[in-house]
């Protein structure tokens, strides 16, 4: 699940979210440009659209140099162009702003950045709303953003077009292993309200140990004794519960501790459990029937 975004979004009296709050949020790639406006990124990707496909999908590029000089020039050229239609450019945020309309139009905008972050696990984006991360503490706010709900379904789009897509019985779901074994789903329409949304998760790189739950609470001295004498006899152990984190940072915590010489396979419906440098078969639970 994506969960819920936070901020100032209203939610109706059943919980669901309101779609008069979701149309009346500003948007980022406004049609109209007035004199004396601060240039923001949705003006610039809009303007760069003259000169180039900034939705070209395709996930690599015969020359990705060429390309991306070929961008450079055609951003410098808006940079220009707005220039002219009087809006202001603040010389100090100039340099960040080519650098993110150059993610959005040769790469998969800041979700190049998100993805080599090894501590983050979780990433969720919807619309043009304020992306979300998960470090292993829940859902957080952070700086990044797209420029247009398009932009987003383009970065997606680009990211999976090079993997193999699973099949998936919902219209509007979209679903692709990346490489390292992120796994990645497009929800549209009619699944989503006003336009894409996308979660990336990522296998956790954290190694936990079982003493690591204790000290958060999550088991007891007796439960941490009690499951290493199972796994040192071997008895085998069933853990029941909701697939959540909790769950995974269990099992990462009990696959930490299981001999090394022990076989391992894990079959997960998208990568939750922390496997660290010992060698698993790692399955993945298809959607497909």
């Amino acid at each position: 699940a994506l969960g819920s975004p936070q901020g100032d979004r209203k939610d109706s009296p059943n919980g669901q979210p309101d779609r008069n709050a979701l149309q009346k949020r500003p948007s980022h790639n406004s049609d109209r440009i007035m004199a004396g406006q601060p240039l923001d990124l949705g003006h610039l990707m809009k303007q760069l659209t003259a000169t180039f496909d900034v939705h070209d999908q395709r996930p690599s590029f015969a020359d990705q140099a060429t390309r991306q000089a070929q961008a450079d020039q055609a951003i410098e050229k808006a940079f220009e162009d707005l220039d002219r239609k009087g809006l202001r450019v603040d010389p100090a945020g100039r340099g960040a702003l080519r650098l993110a309309a150059m993610r959005e139009a040769t790469g998969h905008g800041p979700l190049d950045e998100l993805l080599e972050d090894t501590s983050i696990e979780h990433v969720v984006v919807q619309g043009t709303e304020s992306i979300r991360v998960d470090r292993g503490e829940g859902l957080r706010n952070g700086p990044w953003a797209f420029s247009s709900e398009q932009a987003l379904r383009t970065a997606a789009l680009r990211m999976g077009s090079a993997q193999a897509e699973d099949r998936d019985e919902q219209v509007g779901v979209k679903r692709w292993l990346l490489p390292q074994g992120a796994e990645a789903v497009l929800l549209e329409p009619p699944i989503t309200l006003g336009g894409p949304a996308l979660s990336l998760r990522k296998r956790p790189e954290a190694k936990l140990r079982l003493g690591d739950l204790r000290a958060d609470g999550t088991l007891t001295a007796p439960q941490i004794t009690f499951l290493r004498e199972c796994l040192a006899l071997p008895h085998n152990v069933l853990v029941i519960g909701p697939a959540n984190a909790r769950s995974a940072r269990l099992l990462s915590a009990l696959l930490a501790e299981t001999p090394a010489q022990s076989p391992v396979a894990l079959i997960e419906g998208h990568p939750q459990v922390a496997v660290g440098d010992r060698g698993a078969l790692c399955l993945r639970q298809s959607s497909a029937p």
